[in-house]
C-alpha cells in the first residue's frame, strides 16, 4: 500500500517540479501557478464525486485507469506546447488524482488499519522520491529538455511497475478480495468481522443512532473537523509555497530568505515533517487515539 501511497499523489508533485521545464516552455508566463490550481480545483471537485458515488463503482474499475491516465498526464506535459493543452492535462491528471486516491483510501479503510498506515505513509514519501529523483536526474542531465524527458520516462516506469504490483499483488490479496466479496453480496460487518485488531476498541454511543447514508457524511464532519482544519492548512502551505520554488535559485543575493534556495529548504522541511507526522501513528503511544 505504500507503493500506491507514493503514486496517487506523485503527479501533483512532479507538476510542481516541472516549473524548470516549463519555465524554458512558456517564458515569462508564470505558469505553474495556472497549472497547480487547476490540478487542485479539478481534483476537489471530483473528490466530492467520488464521495458521492465511489462504492458504486468496483475498486479496480476506479483504481487501475485512473493510474493510467495519471501516467498519460505526466507525459503530456513535456510534449504539448500550448498553455491551454497542458492546463487540461492537469485538470485530467487533477481527476485521475481524486479517483485513485479517494479508491484507494476507501479500501483501506475496510482492511486492518496496517494497510492505512502504510498508504498514509507513502502519501508523505512521494515527495521526497520526487524531489530526490528529480534533482539527481537534473545533475546527470545539464539540459532542461533532456532532463524532463529521462525523468518522465523514471515517473512513467515507476506507475508501471505499481499498476502491476496492484493487479498482480494488491488485487489478490485475501484481505482485499474479501473486501470485494462483501461489497457484492451486501453482508453486513455482523456476519463475520474483517478487521481483527489487538487494540482496544472505542465503544459506541449508548444512544447513537446509526446515521442515514445522506447523513453519514455531516456525522463524520462533525467528528474530524479539527483535522479537516489541518489538512486546509496543508494545502494552503501547498498553494502559497511549492508553486515555483525551484524556478529561479539565485543564491548570490545578500539575505537568505530572499534566496530561491531558502524556498528549496522550506519544501524540504515540509516534506520531512509531512513523512514523521504520517508515520506517527504506527507508533504504540499514539494508537488508540
Amino acid at each position: 500500500m505504500a507503493l500506491l501511497g507514493v503514486a496517487v499523489v506523485l503527479t501533483f508533485y512532479a507538476l510542481l517540479m516541472y516549473v524548470d521545464f516549463f519555465r524554458q516552455v512558456f517564458p515569462g508566463q508564470n505558469v505553474e501557478y495556472t497549472f497547480s490550481t487547476v490540478y487542485k480545483v479539478a481534483n476537489f471537485a471530483t473528490g466530492l464525486i467520488v464521495v458521492c458515488i465511489g462504492s458504486s463503482i468496483p475498486y479496480p474499475a476506479k483504481i487501475v485507469p485512473a493510474l493510467i491516465l495519471q501516467a498519460a498526464s505526466l507525459a503530456s506535459f513535456v510534449f504539448l506546447t500550448s498553455v491551454d493543452a497542458v492546463a487540461i492535462a492537469c485538470g485530467v491528471a487533477g481527476t485521475a488524482h481524486a479517483f485513485s486516491h479517494g479508491s484507494i483510501a476507501g479500501l483501506c479503510g475496510a482492511l486492518p488499519e496496517r494497510y492505512m498506515q502504510s498508504f498514509v505513509v507513502g502519501i508523505g514519501v512521494s515527495g521526497l522520491v520526487a524531489s530526490i529523483s528529480k534533482m539527481l536526474t537534473k545533475i546527470a542531465f545539464a539540459d532542461h529538455r533532456t532532463a524532463a524527458y529521462v525523468w518522465t520516462a523514471e515517473l512513467l516506469s515507476f506507475y508501471l511497475l505499481t499498476l502491476c504490483l496492484y493487479v498482480c499483488q494488491v488485487d489478490t490479496h485475501p484481505d482485499v478480495v474479501r473486501v470485494k466479496t462483501k461489497g457484492r453480496d451486501g453482508s453486513t460487518a455482523d456476519d463475520q468481522p474483517l478487521i481483527i485488531s489487538t487494540h482496544t476498541r472505542i465503544a459506541p454511543l449508548e444512544d447513537e443512532k446509526p446515521a442515514s447514508a445522506l447523513m453519514a457524511p455531516l456525522v463524520t464532519l462533525a467528528r474530524v473537523w479539527p483535522w479537516l482544519m489541518v489538512m486546509v492548512a496543508n494545502w494552503l502551505i501547498t498553494f502559497l509555497i511549492l508553486p515555483g520554488i525551484a524556478s529561479e535559485l539565485e543564491s548570490s543575493v545578500r539575505f537568505f530568505q530572499s534566496s530561491g534556495w531558502f524556498h528549496v529548504l522550506l519544501f524540504w522541511d515540509f516534506l520531512l515533517f509531512d513523512v514523521l507526522g504520517r508515520y506517527l501513528p504506527k507508533l504504540p503511544g499514539f494508537r488508540g487515539i
